[in-house]
């Protein structure tokens, strides 16, 4: 709304002015689900701006917006272009490496994705942006979760809220895959000085999702829902309940369809985001532990 108003104050804006006010705008509408229209924003500004002169600083902050918001829109092409952008006003700098590992995990190569993280990560190409080591420590949980290793892939998010604290970042986390949010909501508790913050993140994913489907949910729904991150067998909920069996999986099949996920892991994650479930910080000296899988 802000970016909005100001953008339509009329002729006489600065350029650097105009370009940034319009590359948040565009970020903001994608992010309110108006993908093409953002995307198109972003992309606008940029053409407008044309070879008018841009801080490093600011072209790299517009650069992962739009360039993020055209690899989730399914827009790879337009990504590489907004990557060769960049490249062209800052040179090689972390934002670039971040860009590259972020299409590399889109296309399903880790290893070569690990290779383009790593110069951010370790130093030997500094970002421009403190951001982007929020956004890199979380590309590489994903990573790690991918190949199985969640010992890593705790350290990977922890270094990601150690990061994201002092600047008071969230939208990374909001933007982050499901299996990382997974990893998020089941950690409560073992984050330390970087609790709030993975409060806070939660927070805001809670203040994204659509409540409609919430409202649906039955009183015994809510109520099998509330056993689904314990390590209960189904059959065992059913037990807890005094129902049976069937009726249980039927309930599960409605909770799964009504939050929009496929298991009970994403069911678990979903209403921990929704905030349908209290989440309670592990006893000391104990990690949580991952949901057993549970039996279809």
């Amino acid at each position: 709304r802000l970016a909005s108003q100001a953008f339509g104050g009329g002729p006489g804006l600065d350029r650097e002015l105009e370009f940034g006010l319009r590359s948040v705008l565009g970020a903001a509408m994608f992010d309110r689900g108006q993908h093409a229209a953002g995307l198109q924003q972003m992309q606008h500004a940029r053409a407008d701006l044309g070879e008018h002169h841009l801080p490093p600083v600011q072209a790299a902050a517009t650069a992962l917006l739009e360039y993020r918001a055209a690899l989730v829109g399914g827009h790879p092409a337009a990504a590489r272009t907004v990557l060769h952008w960049l490249s062209g006003r800052a040179g090689q700098c972390g934002e670039t490496q971040l860009m590259r590992s972020w299409e590399e995990v889109r296309a399903g190569r880790p290893t070569a994705a690990r290779l383009a993280l790593h110069p951010l990560l370790d130093g030997a190409t500094p970002p421009l942006l403190p951001l982007s080591v929020v956004e890199g420590r979380l590309v590489e949980a994903q990573l790690d979760l991918s190949a199985g290793d969640r010992a890593s892939a705790r350290r990977a998010l922890r270094r990601a809220l150690s990061a994201a604290s002092p600047l008071g970042v969230l939208r990374p986390f909001i933007l982050a895959g499901v299996a990382v949010r997974e990893l998020l909501v089941h950690q409560m508790g073992s984050f330390g000085d970087a609790e709030l913050v993975a409060e806070a993140a939660l927070g805001a994913l809670r203040r994204t999702q659509d409540p409609a489907a919430v409202r649906l949910l039955s009183a015994r729904e809510i109520e099998v829902l509330s056993l689904l991150p314990t390590l209960l067998s189904l059959e065992e909920i059913a037990d807890e309940l005094d129902i049976t069996i069937n009726t249980v999986k039927s309930h599960c099949r409605a909770i799964y369809t009504k939050l929009g996920v496929s298991s009970r892991r994403g069911a678990v994650v979903a209403a921990h985001e929704r905030g349908l479930l209290h989440i309670r910080p592990p006893a000391a000296g104990i990690n949580p532990e991952p949901l057993q899988p549970s039996p279809t």
